[in-house]
C-alpha cells in the first residue's frame, strides 16, 4: 500500500505532476517510492502486516475459603489492522470529508440538493484548514476534485487506515460461591454454588475501532485478512447460575 507522509501545507510543495491532478495544499502526502513525481502503483510497498510478531493468554485461578475466581486474559503485539470502515478507497466511511453524498428532493416544487453523510467527531472537529492545523487528516474535498486517479486521491489504501492492532483482552472472568456444608445441609442437597460470569469484559488497545482482532477474512492468505469493515464485535456477556449437586 502507500505510505501516508503527512499533508501538504502549501501548493507550492506539490509536485508538479500532482498539481496537474488537482492536488493542492491540504491533500495527502505520499511517498514518492519510485521518485518520479507522481503518485501510482509503483509507489506502493509493505509497510506491516495483519499477523503479530507474538500472542498469547494468561490463566489464573485462585480460592480463599468458599470464594473462588478464575481470569483468563489474551493479548496480542505487532500486528496491522486496516481501518475500512473510515472509507478507505471508498466513498462511504467516517473520514470520507465530501466524497459520501446523495441528491435529496425538498420543497413542494420537487427541487433537489445535495446531501452529504455524517463523518466522525474527530475528523469534522480536526480536518485541515490551513497550513499548520493538522498533519494527519486531509481537507475535505468535494467527489471528482482530483483527476486522474480512479477514485480519489486522498482515500487511496494507505498508511492513513493502517492502525496498531495490539491488544489486551480479559476474556472470561468468573467468580463463584460454594456455600458451606452446614448451610447446604439444611437444603437438602450435596453441594449449591453460586458465580457470575462475564466474557469479553476488558479490552486495552489503541485501535480506534470496536475490536482490534476484527477481521473480515479469517484465512492469512486472503486479501481481506486484518482488514475491518466496521464489522459487528463479539459482545460482551454476564451470566448469573448455579451448580447444584443432589
Amino acid at each position: 500500500m502507500l505510505k501516508m507522509e503527512g499533508i501538504y501545507q502549501r501548493d507550492d510543495e506539490v509536485p508538479a505532476k500532482l498539481y496537474a491532478k488537482g492536488v493542492r495544499a491540504g491533500d495527502v502526502k505520499y511517498f514518492d517510492y519510485n521518485e518520479d513525481g507522481d503518485i501510482s502503483d509503483a509507489d506502493r510497498m509493505n509497510v506491516g502486516k495483519a499477523i503479530p510478531d507474538f500472542y498469547g493468554g494468561i490463566t489464573s485461578n485462585f480460592s480463599y475459603k468458599g470464594f473462588d475466581l478464575s481470569l483468563f486474559g489474551q493479548f496480542s503485539v505487532g500486528g496491522k489492522v486496516m481501518s475500512a470502515w473510515r472509507g478507505v478507497n471508498g466513498a462511504e466511511g467516517t473520514d470520507h470529508l465530501g466524497l459520501a453524498l446523495s441528491n435529496v428532493k425538498v420543497g413542494d416544487r420537487g427541487e433537489s440538493v445535495e446531501q452529504y453523510f455524517n463523518v466522525s467527531k474527530e475528523v469534522a472537529n480536526g480536518y485541515w484548514r490551513g497550513e499548520g492545523t493538522s498533519n494527519t487528516i486531509p481537507r475535505p474535498v468535494r467527489i471528482g476534485v482530483h483527476t486522474g486517479y480512479d477514485y480519489d486521491y486522498n482515500v487511496q489504501t494507505s498508511t492513513r487506515y493502517l492502525e496498531d492492532a495490539s491488544y489486551f483482552k480479559l476474556k472470561t472472568v468468573t467468580l463463584g460461591y460454594t456455600l458451606p456444608e452446614s448451610v447446604v445441609k439444611k437444603l437438602r442437597v450435596n453441594s449449591l454454588r453460586v458465580y457470575v460470569s462475564a466474557d469479553n469484559l476488558l479490552t486495552l488497545t489503541k485501535y480506534s475501532g470496536y475490536d482490534p482482532e476484527t477481521s473480515f477474512s479469517g484465512s492469512p492468505g486472503d486479501s481481506n485478512y486484518g482488514v475491518d469493515f466496521g464489522l459487528q464485535p463479539i459482545l460482551r456477556t454476564f451470566i448469573f447460575g448455579l451448580n447444584l449437586n443432589f
